[in-house]
């Protein structure tokens, strides 16, 4: 019962941090001077009348309580307005990324959970110096490295450069540059999770039987570091909700 209402109660302060971001970001958009019909005013597309008009057709000339009302009831019908610029109901243009970007996030997401993983049980089972820098440099990446920057990067070089990768369209580049990301964020806590692992008495028992190292690693060690994982794991699922 205690877990149950455990969960109910992170599921409900989830529920009130999105509807909290929600508005203000509403707020923080609406209070920025300007809007599109400003916008498009000074691209002289229009008069100052056809301004005038354009605000009270969007609901713009409204107090700002009125128009968030306005905007969550139209938002919770599936009525996301229209996109000026592309002249296309934005619910569809949600439709027609929603898949894409769902399939870079779950690849980007086991593949670098896969590296992490891959990474902190090799240089537990076969402890080695290359093994701490290949973590340490993947660490560090993930923290020094944005991803945008890197982006661009591989798209110049493996697209434009050597033209062995399309320019648009392709899910290798954001895979493994986000993975990488990924994996930044989780391999180093994991490593040190699983050297603290090493020591405990049923990893020495299964050490003297003469197990394998790997089978250790898999078997023994690498249980023991498994909430851990799940944590960082979570942690790193969790920040690409709200971002992407």
């Amino acid at each position: 019962m205690a877990r149950i209402v455990a969960v109910l109660f992170s599921l409900l302060r989830g529920l009130l941090q999105a509807c909290f971001i929600v508005m203000l970001t509403f707020f923080l958009c609406r209070v920025m001077p300007g809007d599109v019909v400003d916008v498009l005013g000074l691209e002289g597309g229009l008069t100052a009348d056809q301004q005038v008009e354009m605000r009270r057709n969007l609901g713009l000339d409204q107090p700002l309580p009125q128009q968030f009302a306005d905007w969550v009831g139209h938002a919770l019908s599936g009525d996301f307005g229209r996109s000026i610029r592309f002249d296309r109901p934005v619910g569809d243009m949600l439709g027609t990324a929603l898949p894409v970007t769902a399939r870079l996030a779950a690849l980007s997401f086991c593949f670098g959970v896969s590296l992490a993983l891959l990474l902190a049980i090799a240089a537990t089972a076969r402890p080695s110096r290359w093994l701490d820098a290949v973590i340490d440099f993947v660490n560090t990446w993930s923290i020094a490295v944005p991803t945008f920057c890197a982006g661009v990067a591989a798209i110049l070089v493996f697209s434009i450069w050597l033209g062995w990768l399309p320019v648009i369209g392709g899910l290798l580049i954001p895979v493994l540059v986000i993975g990488l990301d990924n994996a930044g964020q989780i391999v180093k806590s994991l490593r040190e999770e699983l050297r603290e692992a090493v020591m405990l008495p049923h990893v020495r028992t299964a050490r003297a039987k003469g197990l394998s190292p790997w089978r250790i690693a898999f078997a023994h060690v690498l249980p023991a570091a498994m909430p851990i994982m799940l944590a960082l794991s979570g942690l790193v699922l969790g920040g690409w909700l709200p971002a992407r």
